[in-house]
């Protein structure tokens, strides 16, 4: 529903950022009421002439045969509104918690400069994945938050990196674009274990050692995005109920309960992770270190 409604404004769900459909500007400023595309796929997927267009209902029942909402198209419309809706107002609850912390923040330069980096990172972020993270868009088969280990910084033709101030025809922009296709990738919740600084990567029968972050989250990758606004947020649980979550901005109290009982961390989301230029891989497998992972903060939520 929501392609056939973006090719209607001729526009494509993987090139539009998170904040302007779901009405906010890069700044966290609302837009004027009604011009966000959030509201008006909410208003199209309402429409009488919608609900009755045969071929519309014809491609819903082939879809949904077998399902739970088999022979009631009308309730997954209805169902796909309400969740939109809720994403948005979601959305619109973390722009307004960054935007009341830059108010109360404005004696405080720095602390002023990180919020209101983080609100355009928060507004910037490609819809796809913000929507899949949601839960509106199936993550299952999406390569969302699919992340990539570089192992390219060590070696072009077994030639050590070169130092910084050094020019390489390695380190041009086009190259930057395309080599990460050659590097392995993963699911970010594996990337975490299986990439973390510290821990050895097999890549085609060699070991690199994996020593750092990547910053640059937008695709496809040049050097002018390779210094985008970072991710960061802040993961909390309550030592009163076990609620779990994360928020942009430091938690007063717990959205369960109600208690200020909270346990917090800071934490980056990587966009990719790279192996140390100055470390020589090798070819014994069988010395191959990892870094224990950590328990998991688990929560159900519905």
């Amino acid at each position: 529903m929501l392609s056939r409604f973006l090719a209607a404004q001729q526009t494509e769900l993987h090139k539009i950022p998170v904040g302007p459909f779901f009405g906010f500007k890069r700044d966290g400023d609302a837009m004027d009421p009604g011009t966000s595309l959030s509201e008006g796929f909410i208003i199209w997927i309402g429409t009488d002439s919608l609900r009755s267009d045969p071929a519309l209902i014809k491609e819903l029942e082939r879809l949904l045969v077998g399902t739970a909402l088999d022979g009631v198209y009308i309730s997954a419309l209805d169902e796909t509104r309400e969740a939109i809706h809720l994403a948005r107002e979601e959305f619109a609850r973390e722009c307004e918690a960054i935007r009341f912390d830059l108010t109360d923040t404005k004696d405080n330069a720095p602390r002023t400069f990180a919020l209101q980096r983080q609100i355009k990172r928060l507004t910037g972020e490609y819809l796809l994945g913000d929507l899949a993270g949601r839960g509106f868009l199936p993550g299952y088969g999406f390569p969302t938050d699919v992340v990539n280990f570089d192992n390219h910084v060590f070696v072009k033709g077994e030639q050590l990196a070169p130092k910084p101030g050094d020019v390489s025809p390695t380190s041009d922009s086009a190259n930057r674009r395309f080599h990460l296709r050659d590097t392995p990738s993963r699911q970010l919740d594996l990337a975490i274990r299986d990439y973390s600084p510290g821990t050895d990567v097999v890549v085609d029968g060699r070991v690199y050692r994996s020593a750092g972050l990547t910053l640059d989250w937008k695709r496809p990758v040049t050097e002018e995005n390779s210094r985008n606004i970072q991710s960061l947020g802040v993961a909390w649980r309550c030592k009163n109920c076990g609620a779990t979550g994360t928020t942009h901005v430091d938690p007063k109290v717990c959205s369960s309960c109600g208690l200020e009982n909270l346990i917090t961390h800071r934490y980056l989301k990587p966009a990719g992770f790279s192996c140390d230029p100055w470390e020589k891989p090798h070819d014994k497998i069988e010395e191959v270190s990892f870094i224990k992972p950590r328990t998991a903060w688990v929560a159900a939520q519905g």
